[in-house]
């Protein structure tokens, strides 16, 4: 009896679901045009509005989350912040694909209005994208999606690729509204308060988080 427990529990730890962060948040999120927006319930006064566009297979935008995650998340729980992520699909060169998918399944957690579950999605997706672009399917989507206390339709609408179509949508409007502020698309392309700031680079090369030179 205690063997087989431990059994399950470790499989539980292995599988999709229980390798999912849990990371509690203090702000809300919900779906705006083809923008994610997350702000506090006390968001402060003259707090900035900052745009990400950014696509999930993109390795620079992989890599400006992993410099700035932190930084949103407490600015966010803060209320000196309002974010707005504009998901991309561009990276999806010969149709939807891997973009396209990862898009649907964060606009269909986004629109339930479960802050913690799209920020979460949202940090693995990008924390894990070699794993998520090149061997995940919707099935797997759905099944990290549903690590978190979200209805099971939305689950399944992730699992049945129904998402998808989110993703296409939202992924064409974000492109074209780029394109319209800069005449292309590319990622990451960050905005304050509707203009565009120039991300910058750490020794190594990498993106820096811009949260210190935004929030003041």
């Amino acid at each position: 009896m205690v063997v087989a427990l431990l059994a399950w529990q470790g499989s539980q730890k292995d599988s999709i679901e229980g390798k999912m962060p849990q990371q509690d948040v203090n702000f809300t999120a919900k779906v705006d045009g083809s923008a994610v927006e997350l702000a506090s319930p006390n968001l402060k006064d003259g707090a900035p509005t900052v745009e990400i566009f950014e696509d999930f297979s993109c390795p620079h935008c992989a890599e400006l989350n992993e410099a700035d995650q932190g930084d949103v998340r407490q600015a966010l729980n803060d209320g000196r912040l309002k974010v707005r992520y504009n998901l991309l699909t561009f990276m999806d060169r010969k149709g939807p694909d891997a973009s396209t998918r990862e898009a649907g399944a964060a606009m269909a957690v986004a629109k339930t209005g479960n802050a913690k579950a799209f920020w979460n999605l949202h940090d693995y997706l990008m924390e894990e994208q070699a794993t998520v672009v090149n061997q995940w399917g919707n099935e797997e989507l759905g099944k990290a999606a549903s690590a978190y206390d979200l209805d099971g339709s939305v689950v399944d609408s992730i699992k049945n690729s129904e998402a998808e179509k989110l993703g296409e949508e939202v992924g064409k409007a974000n492109g074209d509204e780029l394109t319209k502020r800069i005449q292309t698309v590319s990622s990451p392309v960050v905005f304050v308060d509707g203009k565009q700031y120039q991300i910058k680079a750490g020794p190594d090369g990498k993106p820096k988080s811009w949260v210190s030179d935004v929030v003041k």
